[in-house]
């Protein structure tokens, strides 16, 4: 029996549900506001809803502030009928006051960034670029520029567009895949991305399955770290590049990602709103049943304990979960931020938060769907269909602002006309949201005449994410030397060293020295790079140095895989420099895990 008929029949037997009350009817914007539970200190106020914003999943802040919504309209069972929505502030306070329909009939639109003066678009199964070219809020422009990803159950689909530190644009398949092609080329060879997620190009000459396999989320953090979760994990960290491990074909990996929540899978949660009517996992009422769109905070906005830490939407339990993230070796560990209660929660049961932005402000955007029925029909009884309204809020949705109590609208950026200089400052800015912005400027517009600038920030600033940033953008604009990355690998920041194995790596055999002696450095992330980036030196040296990193980290797995994807060929030899480092080796408890590798062969 295939996957959809066991669904019908467990339907057909109409499980009593479980139920404290019925849902309540709607709330006014005015009246929701009152339901929501802050940590003291902090504030919620409305940036905009219904009509404006109706049925919004997605929200992204373009170079000169203004935010563009994607709108599921067509949600749960279409026809395809979602928007995409511009909000204007005519004064640039911060006051949303001018809303225009940007596009229409997008199909299940979930995912929306700024790109080349418009948007791209995740809508299975395309990747569509939108743009308006006339001035008058309405996208004359519509390219599909991928296609080929799966189109099934709605929130199983393509979504969170992110452009990178590395400047690659980073998304999640939604746990469905697909064969992706260029929208422009029926003949090109398709990748597929099944069981990953991707990424491509910024100038769409290349697309390629990356580590991880999300179903909602894709996030940042200041170092390029990458998170994502589905609807009961609400953290992964993915830590294993899949293009070093696919160098050594006899490798044998288990996982790319790591669960990374010390507070375990499907995780307890702690709602304000009174358990409403379940229709699937009933034992699952008060933990993670809906993880979602996970985003790591970049800016200092709320205060500066917020700042690099991961928060997740939960909308069946109506809150916003906080987590603070503390280094672990070659990966990271979550941490509860409160006990026994969230960062944000709601007593209002239509209330959905379903995704998370920080602004150019610097403060925190909650993206509520705002609808008595969240779940999918695909899990819901028939016997309950017939008697609920699944598409009840349709006409409903809003976006909120958290800030402190004392805090102030700022007024919006204008880097849609910044000059290079102007630009290149930006990434001294403590907010994460300039410094990307900025990069993402410079590197769609290949502005060349940034490079010299660029060069003279590496050598005058204090900042290492400064220094990171400017790193990277003269590396895509074809400008970085081997001088730079020289400079680099004996930066006093282990974050710019780590980042420096990976752009030696076109320049090895000018750098191979450098990148030999951070096989010893004192940084564990360093080391662990090290790990991957020596496997592009073939020589004793290189194998000596990676027998030091087992050594010295054997109890983290993920070196462990790192320092095996490096030794294609070279087993035996690593096996004996091992011996050679530490003859007792072997004998001591904490390598247990590697003793597997003593018979393994290539």
């Amino acid at each position: 029996m295939n996957r959809l008929a066991l669904i019908l029949a467990w339907s057909a037997l109409a499980l009593p549900a479980v139920s404290q009350e019925e849902p309540k009817s709607p709330l006014s914007p005015k009246e929701a506001l009152r339901s929501f539970r802050l940590p003291e200190g902090l504030k919620i106020e409305l940036v905009a809803s219904e009509p404006d914003v109706m049925d919004p999943v997605a929200m992204a802040f373009d170079e000169d502030g203004k935010i563009y919504v994607a709108e599921m309209a067509d949600y749960p069972l279409g026809p395809p009928s979602g928007r995409i929505k511009l909000l204007e502030s005519t004064k640039g306070d911060g006051v949303y006051d001018k809303c225009s329909l940007f596009a229409k009939d997008v199909p299940y639109p979930n995912g929306v960034m700024p790109w080349k003066g418009g948007i791209l678009v995740t809508a299975s199964p395309d990747i569509l670029y939108l743009k308006d070219t006339k001035g008058d809020g309405h996208a004359d422009v519509r390219e599909v520029v991928w296609t080929g990803f799966s189109e099934g159950n709605q929130q199983h689909r393509v979504n969170g567009l992110q452009f990178a530190v590395d400047n690659w644009i980073y998304g999640a398949n939604g746990d469905s895949g697909g064969n992706i092609r260029p929208g422009s080329q029926p003949e090109a060879k398709k990748v597929s991305i099944r069981g990953t997620d991707f990424r491509f190009r910024p100038d769409m000459t290349g697309v390629e399955p990356v580590a991880g396999a999300s179903q909602y989320a894709n996030t940042f953090d200041d170092w390029g770290n990458r998170y994502i979760n589905n609807n009961s994990n609400h953290i992964y960290h993915p830590v294993l590049p899949l293009r070093y491990l696919g160098r050594n074909p006899s490798l044998s990996v288990s996982s790319v990602q790591d669960m990374i929540s010390d507070h375990g899978p499907a995780s307890k949660v702690y709602p304000v709103s009174k358990m409403a009517e379940r229709f699937n996992d009933y034992n699952s009422a008060g933990f993670f049943t809906s993880a979602c769109s996970v985003m790591m905070y970049r800016a200092d906005g709320l205060g500066a304990d917020f700042r690099g830490n991961a928060f997740c939407c939960e909308p069946v339990h109506n809150l916003v979960h906080r987590d603070v993230l503390v280094s672990k070796g070659a990966s990271f560990s979550a941490k509860r931020a409160y006990e026994n209660r969230e960062f944000l929660g709601s007593t209002d049961n239509w209330c959905r938060p379903v995704n998370l932005a920080t602004g150019p402000d610097g403060m925190l955007y909650v993206v509520d769907m705002y609808r008595m029925v969240i779940e999918h029909p695909q899990w819901i009884p028939l016997e309950a269909q017939r008697r609920l309204d699944l598409r009840a809020g349709w006409d409903k949705g809003r976006i909120y602002r958290v800030s402190p109590v004392e805090a102030k609208r700022a007024a919006l950026p204008r880097l849609g006309k910044a000059s290079v200089p102007e630009l290149v400052a930006c990434f001294e800015h403590p907010n994460g949201w300039w410094r990307m912005t900025a990069q993402r400027l410079l590197i769609e517009r290949q502005e060349k005449s940034a490079i010299e600038p660029l060069k003279g920030l590496l050598g005058t600033t204090s900042s290492p994410l400064a220094r990171l940033h400017a790193l990277w953008t003269l590396d895509g604009l074809g400008g970085l030397e081997t001088v730079q990355v020289a400079a680099a690998l004996k930066d006093a920041d282990p974050g710019i060293r780590e980042h420096a194995l990976r752009l030696s790596e076109s320049r090895i055999a000018a750098l191979r020295d450098d990148v030999l002696r951070l096989a010893d450095d004192p940084a564990p992330r360093v080391r662990f790079q090290a790990a991957f980036t020596l496997g592009e030196i073939h020589d004793a040296d290189a194998i000596e140095a990676l027998a030091r990193i087992a050594v010295r980290d054997a109890a983290d797995r993920w070196v462990q895989t790192a320092v095996l994807s490096s030794v294609k060929g070279a087993a035996q030899k690593l096996l004996a420099a091992v011996r050679k480092a530490s003859p007792r080796f072997w004998r001591r408890p904490s390598p247990a895990p590697w003793n597997w590798s003593v018979s393994w062969r290539t």
